[in-house]
């Protein structure tokens, strides 16, 4: 049977790109105009929501700012009781001021050793630190250089690597220091003051938790007032000279210390990657991992540095990269903090931000082109592709207008999905063709590929709140098309959070006494043209109040599912029998490009009537009209799930009158996982015609009843 390719669509339209990029051998493009000024607006109003998220933050939780060179350190806490901040103030300047003091000495004996070399004696916190960096060197095969030469200038790899193995650590804290050699440790020092501090923090009483930052470090521990993480923006100075927040960073127990490096290069390449963040166990080892992605300044290398430290460095090691975030020029950042397991889609970056491999691909299939061209067109016409009926068949705006009048007239749940964003913002979506099919607790629906509720629900397993709708529908729906976002937070619509059965609904003040809130959990999903169709289950079963719309007027079904049944004739062309057909229910309009329709099919006549081997994918659909519905008259819905109403002969020697609506197109995929019962079929349709009628509605029980014609 038809299936669709949903790699086909992505490969067509990023081939265009890659294979002008071989024909022209461009290594970046310029973005045009229009992307370079949106861009620059998005990336503002992006700086200034997570510029107040933070600023919140800072306003629930209490804080102290140190000055270090020139510097602001600033440590903010959540304390158990506002009556000790004082105190807790005090204990912590304490704290500062003890560990500045080691940090000051270890300092000045660097410079010492620096100056000295040979054979000398260091204290225990500058023999751990020089262990240390020799370690990471040796396990990034010394890919960042922090050796250089008395006079300032930088070593190669190899030359770095050669100095750092000559030096020699002993177990009496004795250090054999090569001739000439020092060590830019700058910024280590510093990522090390800051762990030092959250370690001298952590032994306090009275709190909650705490987040240590300086300059472009940070490492926190527990949580913070008003939240489950520590917020921490990573900023970078604008074409403007300002500085501007391009990214923010949640630290808690499973990230706790993050720190971002900047590339220094002087690369023309605009997709070149401009600032590197790494979260790690302690801000020493993210310190060392983001100077050593910052180094490889391609995001190729960088993928694959970061997918080899992975294989060899589990999450139980202290040098494990627990995530991280690589941010470009006009491109959009790489991150993995969507990932639910650590390296968990590594191999699928690595693939699909490999350039040169794109191009390569590209050059194979101009080749292909160019071999294939006089037969492409024998083959496409005998090929089952729905891209090609996609691409070769016209529908014109008649039967799109028609289709949509048509759908209208069936039921369509009014279900808002809702959830938390990053930024802890609540967000709402209107989900369109919502159904539960007949039978069971599947529910399903579409949502364009470009809305951002698409990367929350398309990956198996996926979860979030949906929203049935039992009273109100319409008032919700208007205030959605006319007042969205500004309808959450105003007038009193703040987010609520639920838990049912330990799980967490997200939805707002509204919403909670108009619906009711079920955990939606998705089984799988399929890219259909521009949207994406999405299947699963409500974790806490089927509500027993719903709202649906129904020729633009909500109707209240109490209980739900209901007794309406909304049957049509599904036929198609079988090599040994001729024309074949089964009755079908559960029409959705999926989407508009292609048009395509959603329908259900029972299981018991899907072997037969969907055999691949023995029918070919055009088919046709047939709805009847109120007038048309005595062709059911006596039968059981048993008897339907098995076969036709009547001969296919007396059903097209029916008057017009006696349909609804007819359509033909073509079946481009079955499926069969959800359940038992039916099976799934998506029809693109190319032609339709609309009889300006009402349907034909049944009212249906048990398989053995007899159907009543209202």
């Amino acid at each position: 049977m038809l299936s669709w390719d949903p790699k086909s669509y992505v490969t067509e339209a990023f081939s265009r790109i890659l294979i002008e990029e071989a024909k022209k051998d461009k290594a970046d493009v310029v973005p045009s105009y229009y992307d370079a000024v949106t861009g620059h607006l998005e990336s503002h109003e992006l700086s200034k929501r997570i510029s107040a998220s933070i600023r919140d933050q800072k306003d629930q939780n209490s804080s102290i700012a140190f000055d270090l060179n020139n510097s602001t350190l600033e440590v903010m806490y959540n304390p158990e009781n506002q009556e000790g901040v004082n105190l807790t103030e005090r204990k912590i300047e304490n704290i500062f001021h003890l560990v500045m003091d080691k940090f000051q000495r270890v300092s000045e004996e660097l410079k010492i050793v620096h100056a000295n070399g040979g054979k000398v004696l260091v204290s225990n916190e500058l023999f751990h630190i020089l262990c240390h960096i020799q370690h990471m060197c040796e396990l990034t095969n010394y890919r960042h250089c922090f050796a250089s030469t008395k006079g300032g200038m930088c070593l190669s790899a190899k030359e770095s690597s050669e100095r750092l193995a000559s030096m020699k650590l002993k177990d009496d804290s004795t250090v054999e220091w090569p001739d000439g050699m020092t060590l830019d440790l700058s910024g280590y020092l510093e990522a090390w003051l800051v762990d030092k501090m959250l370690e001298q923090l952590e032994t306090l009483d009275g709190l909650r938790g705490c987040l240590v930052r300086f300059k472009s470090i940070a490492h926190a521990f527990g949580v913070p007032s008003g939240g489950s993480l520590w917020k921490c923006g990573v900023l970078t100075v604008d074409i403007d000279g300002e500085e501007k927040f391009i990214g923010c960073v949640g630290l808690g127990s499973f990230r706790p210390a993050a720190v971002t490096n900047t590339v220094q290069t002087s690369t023309s390449v605009l997709s070149a990657m401009q600032h590197c963040t790494a979260c790690c166990k302690t801000a020493v080892v993210s310190c060392c991992l983001s100077a050593v992605i910052s180094s490889l300044i391609e995001k190729e290398g960088a993928l694959s540095f970061i997918r080899e430290w992975r294989v060899s460095h589990g999450p139980e090691t202290a040098e494990s990269l627990l995530s991280f975030t690589l941010f470009f020029g006009f491109d959009k950042p790489i991150s993995d903090e969507e990932d639910t397991t650590i390296g968990e889609h590594d191999d699928e970056r690595m693939l699909l931000h490999d350039r040169r491999g794109h191009i390569a691909q590209a050059y194979q299939q101009l080749e292909a082109v160019v071999l294939n061209e006089s037969h492409v067109a024998n083959v496409v016409l005998n090929n089952k592709n729905a891209d090609f009926f996609h691409n070769v068949s016209v529908v014109n705006r008649t039967t799109i207008d028609c289709l949509e009048e048509a759908i209208c007239f069936f039921p369509n749940l009014c279900v808002l999905a809702s959830y938390v964003d990053e930024l802890g913002t609540t967000s709402v979506t209107t989900l369109k063709a919502a159904d539960f099919p007949r039978g069971d607790d599947t529910f399903l629906f579409c949502i364009s590929q470009r809305s951002p509720l698409f990367n929350r629900v398309f990956a198996k397993k996926s979860q979030i709140t949906l929203n049935f709708l039992y009273e109100n529908a319409k008032g919700i729906y208007e205030a959605l098309s006319t007042a969205y976002p500004l309808w959450i937070n105003e007038g009193g619509n703040e987010p609520v959070f639920l838990e049912r059965n330990s799980r967490t609904c997200a939805t707002t003040k509204f919403l909670v006494d108009v619906s009711d809130q079920e955990t939606f959990e998705t089984s799988e999903s399929f890219l259909v043209g521009e949207d994406v169709l999405v299947i699963g289950k409500c974790l806490d079963g089927v509500p027993n109040k719903v709202t649906t719309s129904i020729n633009k007027m909500f109707v209240v079904n109490h209980p739900f599912p209901s007794r309406e049944f909304y049957p049509f004739l599904f036929t198609i062309v079988h090599k040994l029998y001729g024309t074949v057909g089964f009755v079908g229910y559960g029409c959705q309009l999926c989407t508009l490009s292609p048009l395509s329709m959603l329908i259900y099919c029972p299981v018991e006549a899907s072997s037969f009537v969907l055999d691949e081997e023995h029918t070919g994918p055009k088919c046709n659909l047939t709805f009847f009209s109120k007038a048309g519905s005595f062709i059911f008259a006596g039968k059981t819905l048993g008897e339907l799930r098995c076969g036709m109403p009547a001969e296919l002969s007396v059903i097209n020697a029916l008057p017009p009158e006696c349909f609804f609506f007819q359509a033909e197109g073509m079946l481009v995929r079955t499926i069969r996982g959800p359940s038992n019962k039916y099976v799934i079929c998506l029809v693109a349709i190319s032609n339709g015609r609309f009889h300006k009628c009402d349907p034909c509605m049944l009212l249906v029980g048990s398989d053995d009843e007899p159907i009543v014609i209202p």
